[in-house]
């Protein structure tokens, strides 16, 4: 008698093989896998892990750049009940070693571009269990293992170079919340055809049966070269929907002039949106419905906004904040006092005592069934980012915003803001200010110690002394002008200003 899993994430993967068996799930670099070949790969790469030793609750670290055999790993680890544990591909080798310590992994998969870790990363060598991402097919059938929703199932490491590694774990019950939640945005269904860069959001794709394409590419090498190749990659394989970061759809529209009229959808998040880029990318997709949506690592989505709107919010961007849209169904979200702190809270009272009003500024903390709650081994972390209100517990994003007739306006990090003659200022706000400024390709304001700096980037080399004063007439504040030929970018998306290493 067939047994039934009681709950596993991968279900809803298994969901679509039985639904679209000979439909191609994944494609990449011109080889195709349909459900039903991914299916029996993942069995496989599943089994090779059991017979290794890995079991039920192990975490397994997963160091495979973006490839199908990234994707069967990492269902074969939920497969199993095991954990799949992730590190930026950019850490160096003195912060790989202590995430492999924190997370305390028992297994380590890899491929022929990271075998060489096992070799140069002590962390990694002191994992027992090392397997290597090729497919050893076999006909040896595995059942999915039982698990519960509170069980852990993918644990990722926050950016960032210094003090103890953040690693947010995501539960089998988070996965499914941000499953449900994220389709629900992304519309995509069995007939789709998607081009993805936001690797988690390949799991979503894959759990409502689209055909997925993957490539690649580092989006710091978009140049006007690699576009036209990106343009005719989109055509060639017929794309309908993209899901990709805001420095790789600015990319398609600063250095090509073509339009592409075949895609249906796009959603972009993970960095700020302007209404400037919004309208630039609908012009390069005129037929596309375009959707911005805003989340952090431990909780994604929070809100989201059409591109129209938007657009048509601009001239209330410099008073109110950046649009970011309504609230998304799923997630309980409060404006509370800005604090630089720990925040403890025992009664829903003194919680209600920290929400601000509709229309003032604050951090926006939220709750719900998607928000991570938890770190691995890092009290500090809980202390600094988690409010317990009850049983609830509420996370801290660390970003600024305000409610206005029930849209989310986001102000950027509240750390950064900072109050000169009693007004508040947002250097994310600042950024669209001298975005716009002429003579300016981008730029930001800072407050230190010894003054408030802008640091920006001139279009072209002209005379600063010029441009340095029409900034100090414009922007009264400012003890000094910074002029840099780029400004340094989060190594993720390669689209938010990195100020840790501005300053």
């Amino acid at each position: 008698m067939e047994r039934k899993s009681a709950y596993n994430i991968i279900k809803v993967l298994e969901k679509q093989v039985e639904l679209h068996p000979d439909q191609v799930a994944l494609s990449f670099k011109g080889k195709e896998i349909t459900y039903s070949e991914l299916w029996r790969s993942i069995e496989a790469k599943a089994r090779e892990l059991k017979l290794k030793g890995i079991g039920k609750g192990d975490r397994v670290l997963v160091f495979v750049p973006f490839s199908i055999e990234l994707y069967i790993s990492i269902q074969a680890i939920f497969y199993i009940g095991a954990v799949a544990v992730f590190v930026d591909q950019w850490v160096n080798l003195k912060r790989l070693n202590v995430c492999c310590q924190l997370a305390k992994c028992k297994g380590f998969i890899y491929n022929y571009k990271t075998a060489f870790l096992r070799l140069v990363s002590k962390g990694i060598r002191n994992i027992p269990v090392k397997v290597s991402a090729r497919i050893k097919l076999s006909k040896a059938r595995l059942f999915v293992e039982d698990m519960d929703k509170k069980d852990e199932a993918l644990i990722t490491f926050t950016t960032g170079s210094t003090g103890i590694p953040k690693a947010a774990i995501r539960t089998h019950g988070i996965l499914e919340a941000q499953f449900n939640s994220l389709s629900d945005k992304i519309g995509s269904n069995a007939s789709s055809k998607s081009f993805i860069g936001l690797p988690i959001v390949v799991l979503c794709e894959l759990g409502v049966g689209a055909n997925v394409c993957l490539e690649n590419i580092k989006v710091k090498d978009l140049n006007a070269k690699e576009v036209i190749k990106q343009e005719q990659f989109l055509e060639d394989n017929d794309v309908e929907v993209i899901l990709h970061s805001p420095f790789y759809l600015r990319a398609l529209c600063e250095k090509s002039s073509r339009k592409l009229p075949n895609v249906k959808r796009i959603l972009t998040g993970g960095a700020p949106v302007y209404p400037k880029d919004a309208q630039m990318i609908s012009e390069k997709f005129p037929n596309a419905e375009f959707t911005i949506v805003f989340g952090s690592t431990e909780a994604e989505p929070i809100s989201s906004v059409q591109s129209v709107e938007l657009v048509e919010n601009e001239q209330n961007l410099k008073e109110d904040g950046l649009l970011v849209g309504a609230i998304h169904p799923i997630c309980q979200l409060r404006i509370v006092k800005r604090h630089s702190g720990s925040i403890k809270v025992l009664n829903r009272a003194a919680f209600d005592e920290l929400c601000m009003q509709p229309g003032e500024v604050g951090e926006i903390v939220v709750a719900g069934h998607h928000v991570v709650e938890h770190y691995v081994d890092n009290e500090k972390a809980f202390e600094e980012n988690k409010i317990l209100v009850g049983n609830t517990i509420w996370h801290r994003t660390g970003d600024a915003g305000r409610l206005i007739n029930n849209k989310l306006y986001l102000m950027g990090r509240q750390k950064q803001l900072f109050e000169v003659n009693n007004q508040l200022v947002s250097p994310f706000i600042s950024e669209y200010l001298l975005s716009h400024f002429h003579g300016l390709k981008e730029g930001t304001i800072l407050q230190k110690r010894d003054g408030i700096f802008a640091y920006v980037v001139p279009i072209k080399a002209q005379n600063t002394s010029k441009l340095q004063a029409e900034l100090k007439s414009k922007f009264t504040y400012l003890d000094e002008v910074v002029f840099l030929k780029k400004l340094p970018k989060d190594p993720r998306h390669n689209s938010k200003i990195d100020y840790g290493k501005l300053q």
